[in-house]
């Protein structure tokens, strides 16, 4: 039996979906720890499931505020199946599901975003790690969900407005759609980027966005379509070399995500001291 968390994660990962269900208690045993090792999951549709089950028998467990919080702040962006399964497991728990743009009252209030820092976090696909920093290092920052020509954002959006159904695969690309700079709180050229797990799994780097949003799949892999051009600013940081407001990023369940202000501000600070030495 597996009793190190970091090895629990990495078994479940790699599992079929009827084995990573045999794992759930394991995991869902770290307690706290449990959950914010799921909160990277819970951004991912092929891994919601999962990490909403985790999450619930830590509740169950005993760290039952910690656990609702999480699945709380994962109901602010997720697709309409991620959203099922949230909701359900809630219902479970006796909590109400949060109603769009509110909190559970009492609790405490989670990291602010600001609509004015020019820099985000986003996660990408950490199965493929060395093949997403080589194309970074090509000048391309590639994201997930894009895999077929009718996901592109511009083309996706336009559906959308003009009231046009949507299916799975469109709503599995559409949380992208910040990725377009005249998006209402788009990126925009200039920005950073914080990208957790990259060039390998828990490492960081940060890059600025040099170039408007495109779209081209990978001929290879047959996704990783949404494209934004980038310059790489400081390369291969370790946790130690970061502060715990900016790990903190990691944990927030979302592909996506404007930094805090303060996560700004102390990662400006280390850019500055490389950029120093």
């Amino acid at each position: 039996m597996i009793d190190d968390l970091a090895e629990l994660v990495v078994a479940a990962r790699v599992a079929s979906p009827n084995d990573r269900i045999e794992l759930r208690d394991q995991i869902a045993a770290h307690g706290s720890a449990a959950v914010e090792a799921m909160g990277e999951w819970l951004a991912d549709p092929a891994l919601t499931r999962f990490a909403v089950r985790v999450i619930g028998k830590v509740a169950d467990l005993g760290d039952r505020d910690v656990a609702v919080d999480a699945l709380h702040l994962a109901c602010e962006e997720t697709t309409p199946d991620q959203r099922a399964d949230l909701d359900a497991e809630l219902h479970r728990l006796g909590v109400k599901a949060p109603q769009p743009g509110r909190r559970r009252p009492g609790r405490r209030p989670w990291h602010p975003a600001d609509a004015s820092v020019p820099g985000w976090m986003m996660r990408t696909d950490r199965r493929y790690a060395g093949w997403l920093w080589s194309e970074v290092e090509s000048g391309r920052l590639r994201q997930g969900w894009g895999y077929q020509l009718k996901q592109e954002l511009p083309l996706l959006r336009h559906r959308r407005e003009r009231g046009e159904p949507m299916d799975r695969d469109d709503d599995w690309a559409w949380p992208n759609r910040r990725m377009l700079s005249d998006e209402p709180d788009g990126m925009q050229i200039g920005d950073l980027v914080l990208l957790p797990h990259l060039p390998r799994e828990w490492r960081w780097s940060v890059v600025r966005i040099s170039g408007p949003y495109r779209y081209q799949i990978d001929p290879e892999r047959s996704d990783y379509g949404h494209i934004l051009p980038v310059e790489i600013v400081i390369a291969d940081l370790g946790d130690d070399d970061v502060t715990g407001e900016v790990r903190w990023m990691r944990t927030y369940p979302a592909r996506l995500r404007r930094l805090t202000q303060q996560a700004y501000v102390e990662l400006g600070s280390r850019i500055t001291a490389e950029e120093r030495r």
